[in-house]
């Protein structure tokens, strides 16, 4: 049985037993609206995550932490639908919210801001995009270290952004720099290895 159909009988049952309005149920409708996205349904992703984000809204307030979790998820689906003002609205809620309540070099603030970054980018915003990335990039190192995860993934994002912006060899550098973290931590099989090694490849064409 795939992802997808597990969790859609997950969900079916949390609705029936439990209601559409308890955390579970919640949590489940929030969990399968990244994988309708990851398998291009998106129209479906966007109805279920934004059903959700508005039950924990009511119920919980704006703010909580859960609501907070639909609302990046949401604008990620918006991201990736090409709706770039309404990803870019409420993506910049999410930071508002994470780092008032978490701080801003909290790992859930800082993800949200390298999700804020690839906005900019995709919007054209290439400065603004770099100028706050390298702040996610350098919080990071600073809070969870060069090698976590969380740090490769902003680096990686950062060489993507300064390569948007014609600084090629800033790019190749960082780029480089982390396909050597990620081979060291991760593996060469890796499928974010992988991705950094092929972009350092690609771009040495």
């Amino acid at each position: 049985m795939e992802t997808e159909e597990l969790q859609e009988m997950v969900l079916e049952s949390c609705k029936t037993e439990l209601g559409e309005g308890h955390p579970q149920t919640l949590t489940n409708m929030s969990n399968l609206a990244p994988i309708y996205r990851i398998r291009g349904e998106l129209e479906k992703a966007e109805q279920l995550q934004a059903h959700a984000m508005n039950i924990r809204s009511m119920k919980f307030g704006e703010e909580h932490p859960d609501t907070l979790t639909s609302m990046n998820s949401l604008a990620s689906i918006f991201r990736a639908q090409g709706q770039l003002l309404e990803a870019k609205e409420l993506q910049e809620q999410v930071v508002d919210f994470r780092g008032k309540k978490l701080g801003m070099r909290h790992p859930n603030t800082l993800a949200s801001m390298n999700n804020l970054a690839l906005i900019y980018k995709d919007q054209g915003e290439a400065e603004g995009a770099g100028n706050l990335q390298s702040v996610v990039v350098a919080w990071c190192k600073e809070e969870l270290g060069a090698y976590h995860p969380h740090t490769l993934t902003s680096m990686n994002n950062l060489a993507l952004i300064w390569k948007s912006q014609g600084l090629h060899e800033k790019a190749m550098g960082l780029m480089k720099l982390c396909s050597e973290y990620r081979q060291k931590t991760l593996g060469q099989e890796h499928p974010y290895t992988a991705s950094s090694m092929e972009a350092v490849r690609r771009w040495s064409e």
